[in-house]
């Protein structure tokens, strides 16, 4: 019996004929339940005396639904695949019987079933990790990604006057990392730590504070100095008593360059702020966003990260610490 797939293709390539039914509309009976094609009049399908012009059989127009139905409910591989077959099979009908060919088109179905079983169609998760693959395959970018190790290193907390080192919270806590300075003028990272934030707020709510760590790292560290970003938490809403948010403040600028470049692959450079009154330099920069589990692997990395949807972080974030 084919599978419910190939029924489904057939029973929409009737409708392509005018007609719901078994039959064509010439009355030809070119289909035949689920048992695979019926072949008429020699080799070829529906193609002599009265039937000649009968569409249901023409193989552009099967190659038309077939690749219509990606759109449905089946895999575009098979969809392209059997399109294939389709097109070949026309071609081939002609010199081989009607056995040789339902045969062909089973082994293609057969071996299109056993990829998908197979998991050639899924992506396998990354080992350590709680979420499955990303969308976009993030791999290539110069930033950690889906399954990368979470960098490690170490830069104080002005506020709290103590040093943070990732490593610290291998084992412990979930991580949201992001980087940013208090005089950007363009709605970037208010926007980045408005998502780190909302995560905060979450885990404030379902009671798994202790569980996580936001850290939002400053790559300005001469203008942002401990006042400043105390100042800065209470603009954006951040809970500095919770006790799991930590500024991050290298330095000198330039230590803050290199660990960006080094561990995050993030090019920062000062730029003259020639077109924003009263600043006398501004940071070109990527708005990345790091998720990484308690094991120090990274689950997310969302590279705008000012535009991602504020609710995918958040449940992204809460099922990695409910894991």
């Amino acid at each position: 019996m084919a599978p419910y797939w190939a029924w489904r293709c057939r029973k929409s390539l009737l409708s392509l004929c005018g007609t719901s039914s078994d039959r064509c509309s010439r009355s030809h009976r070119c289909w035949r339940g689920h048992s695979g094609i019926r072949w008429r009049h020699n080799s070829d399908p529906c193609l002599s005396n009265s039937s000649r012009n009968c569409r249901c059989c023409h193989p552009p127009v099967a190659l038309f639904f077939v690749l219509r139905t990606v759109n449905t409910d089946i895999p575009s591989l098979l969809a392209v695949q059997t399109a294939i077959q389709y097109l070949l099979g026309w071609w081939q009908a002609r010199s081989m019987n009607r056995r040789t060919y339902l045969q062909s088109v089973a082994a293609a179905g057969t071996a299109a079933s056993v990829a998908g079983c197979l998991g050639i169609l899924n992506e396998p998760s990354a080992e350590g990790t709680v979420l499955g693959p990303p969308e976009q395959d993030r791999s290539a970018a110069a930033h950690p990604s889906y399954g990368d190790k979470m960098p490690e290193f170490t830069v104080p907390d002005p506020i709290t006057g103590e040093d943070i080192s990732t490593a610290d919270f291998e084992g412990e806590r979930t991580i949201l990392w992001t980087s940013f300075y208090t005089n950007c003028p363009d709605g970037v990272c208010p926007a980045l730590i408005l998502r780190l934030r909302r995560a905060q707020e979450v885990a404030a709510q379902e009671g798994y504070s202790n569980d996580a760590a936001f850290l939002a790292l400053t790559f300005d560290p001469e203008r942002d100095t401990a006042d400043v970003l105390r100042e800065y938490a209470d603009q954006q809403g951040v809970d500095l008593d919770a006790g799991n948010w930590h500024f991050l403040r290298p330095d000198s600028y330039e230590s803050g360059q290199e660990l960006l470049d080094e561990h995050f692959g993030l090019a920062i450079e000062k730029a003259p702020a020639e077109k924003v009154e009263n600043l006398e330099y501004v940071f070109p920069h990527y708005g990345l966003i790091l998720l990484a589990n308690e094991r120090g692997i990274v689950e997310r990395a969302y590279p705008n990260g000012a535009t991602v949807d504020v609710e995918t972080v958040e449940n992204d974030f809460k099922k990695v610490v409910e894991a």
